[in-house]
């Protein structure tokens, strides 16, 4: 392809993906006011791979095979015709690669 600098590119092609199996245990639901909420946690053993033809000096990283673990938690809360959904995630353990922490904060609630 041409970019916008008129400089010519070769094609270039990535696939990705993740294979991850684990158990996720859930504790019992818990009663409130006006509501319920209920505790998660999971432990998973993650596989990433790719297939790609993309040269060193693009500094586009290495998605080779990679095994790793992930832990995350999580509270579901019911809160009248709503739910909140709280999760974090600790992943990439034991990959020798990387190790990365996330979080995401939900509010589901039907029309």
């Amino acid at each position: 392809y041409i970019d916008s600098a008129a400089v010519a590119h070769a094609s270039r092609s990535i696939s990705a993906g993740r294979i991850s199996v684990g158990p996720r245990v859930m504790f019992p639901e818990r009663g409130t006011d006006n509501g319920s909420y209920q505790a998660w946690v999971s432990a998973k053993g993650e596989y990433d791979f790719s297939n790609q033809n993309v040269p060193v000096a693009t500094g586009l990283p290495d998605l080779g095979s990679v095994v790793s673990m992930r832990i995350a938690g999580g509270i579901t809360s019911r809160m009248g015709d709503g739910t909140l959904n709280v999760r974090g995630d600790v992943f990439g353990i034991g990959s020798g690669e990387f190790t990365a922490v996330g979080g995401t904060v939900s509010y589901d609630r039907p029309f």
